[in-house]
């Protein structure tokens, strides 16, 4: 659970800088993805698996269906995954239907390339906004004997095989944020799957910054894990993300809400990032960056900021 623990904890070793003594100015937290405008840029993350992780208090198809429906009445849009287990595409594929293609499609790296192809052809019909992978998926361990060996060229292979914009979430390090590039990706999500890969690898807020630096121009960059606010929403942004999934909160949201509970949360932390945005005089989204952000190491060393390291 270390990799789990430590998207919070990389998140919280950053505190916001705020600015009070200038002229007030409206903050705006609109989002522009996929060539569509959304009021926020904090949207559902895909999410499966309601009955081992939530013990059956939701359905899968319950869950799914509050989560997109939620989305788009907030004015953003939800990440649907379609699950380790090959049988839950039939529940996801009555998801898109039932939102009439709003929403952005996350498949996993099965061994099947055949039936990657068959989904993303059935997406297309669907007219989702958006197409990708997991490409960290293939290590779970519900899918090490059915995954795909996934290269570069593999991935290019799948980018390839549609029209729709292509999002590789799962990204870690600048090697493989360069073989999304290099296989034409539109998107990447940087992600530690909610360290269910392996136990010591890093929270994404302390790989984004790298990553954004280097590839922002080529890509966009998002970011997943820990986000319990608005104001970690903010911090993300800050560090180089364009918008940011959440997931387990909104889990939890749907079970004891269902579709008004989703939307509840989403209007929250709209407001709390709007808030920070406020306190920071940070009209609109695109001049966020590390400036806003102090940096203090959970180790107690001395603190710095953004600004000056």
């Amino acid at each position: 659970m270390q990799g789990f623990r430590d998207n919070s904890k990389a998140l919280a070793e950053f505190t916001i800088v705020p600015r009070y003594i200038q002229a007030p100015e409206a903050a705006d937290t609109s989002f522009e993805f996929l060539g569509r405008k959304f009021s926020m840029p904090i949207m559902p993350a895909p999410m499966t698996g309601a009955t081992t992780n939530l013990k059956n208090a939701i359905s899968e198809m319950d869950l799914g269906l509050a989560l997109a429906r939620a989305a788009r009445a907030e004015d953003s849009i939800a990440w649907i995954g379609d699950g380790s287990s090959p049988e839950k595409w039939t529940t996801i594929q009555t998801i898109l239907e039932a939102m009439e293609g709003f929403a952005i499609l996350i498949l996993k790296p099965r061994a099947d390339m055949a039936e990657i192809k068959r989904r993303i052809r059935i997406a297309e019909s669907l007219r989702v906004a958006a197409v990708g992978m997991d490409v960290d998926a293939r290590l779970l361990k519900t899918m090490q004997r059915e995954s795909l060996p996934l290269d570069t060229g593999v991935l290019g292979e799948i980018r390839r095989s549609t029209d729709l914009p292509f999002i590789a979430k799962g990204i870690l390090s600048l090697e493989d944020a360069a073989s999304a590039v290099q296989a034409g990706c539109d998107a990447v999500v940087v992600s530690n799957h909610g360290g269910r890969i392996l136990d010591s690898i890093p929270g994404a807020a302390r790989v984004l910054p790298r990553i954004a630096q280097e590839y922002s121009n080529q890509l966009t960059i998002l970011a997943d894990g820990g986000v319990r606010s608005g104001g970690d929403a903010f911090k993300y942004i800050a560090l180089g993300a364009q918008g940011v999934l959440v997931g387990r909160p909104l889990a939890i949201a749907a079970v004891g809400g269902q579709e008004s509970g989703v939307r509840f949360l989403l209007r929250s932390y709209r407001a709390e990032l709007l808030h920070t945005m406020q306190v920071c005089g940070t009209g609109d989204l695109s001049i966020i960056n590390k400036q806003y952000l102090q940096y203090i190491p959970s180790s107690g060393q001395t603190a710095v900021s953004q600004k000056e390291s």
